[in-house]
């Protein structure tokens, strides 16, 4: 598989801990673009290869759970790295597992690998600068250039403070109440690794490091 441009110009990265997955996506995308298309089974590879001007692709799959590292912090190593370019999340679990991780990390979409149709579509759409919309409630994708605009100038102070979502404000009101991640991810139906995401932007936003200290901020706000 070549790393040079195909006829239609795309270059396509793909990054997947998985032989077989690289095997069928590269042939997929190969012949159905068509375009070029370079695989990597590590994190620390395609996070280099994006970097670097010859080797960097039009738009990068990215498998959320690999070997060296979590996916969701390959792909935000590449956006805090400058790196333009729209990412695609893939994954063989439920989509609500990784899409706040992936929205947050700075992809511009999350897609099942056992559909080769949505992945071609979704690869489409975010070649012509768009983003593949989250089914997922409370899951917003944004295009790679406001990904990155976040990813470069994040928000401090009390632009933080202010910029909670409806969904932070209903987790850190249950954290007020006692409620663990266990029964938070209940009482919204969501998984724990959601919960685990929006604990994480709470966070960052109010300046806390414990739920204590996140509830003690947050109330002294309103």
């Amino acid at each position: 598989m070549g790393s040079g441009q195909g006829i239609s110009g795309f270059k396509v990265g793909i990054l997947d801990n998985d032989e077989l997955t690289l095997m069928v996506l590269s042939h997929c995308l190969e012949t159905s673009l068509p375009a070029t298309v370079w695989c990597a089974t590590l994190g620390s590879k395609a996070i280099a290869m994006c970097r670097d001007d010859a080797t960097r692709p039009d738009i990068l799959l990215a498998d959320m759970s690999l070997n060296d590292m979590s996916g969701d912090s390959c792909i935000a190593e590449i956006r805090e790295s400058g790196v333009r370019i729209p990412i695609l999340a893939i994954t063989s679990f439920p989509l609500h597992v990784y899409a706040a991780l992936a929205a947050e990390a700075g992809a511009q979409g999350i897609v099942p690998k056992r559909s080769l149709a949505v992945i071609r579509s979704a690869v489409t759409t975010l070649l012509s600068g768009g983003i593949w919309a989250s089914s997922i409630e409370d899951v917003e994708f944004h295009t790679a250039d406001n990904a990155l605009a976040h990813k470069m100038n994040p928000l401090t102070g009390d632009d933080k403070r202010r910029a909670l979502s409806s969904r932070e404000v209903e987790v850190i009101t249950l954290f007020a109440r006692g409620y663990t991640t266990e029964q938070i991810s209940t009482e919204l139906d969501v998984s724990m690794n959601t919960v685990k995401t929006y604990t994480n932007r709470i966070f960052d936003k109010l300046g806390a490091h414990t739920r204590s200290q996140a509830v003690a901020l947050w109330l002294a706000e309103q």
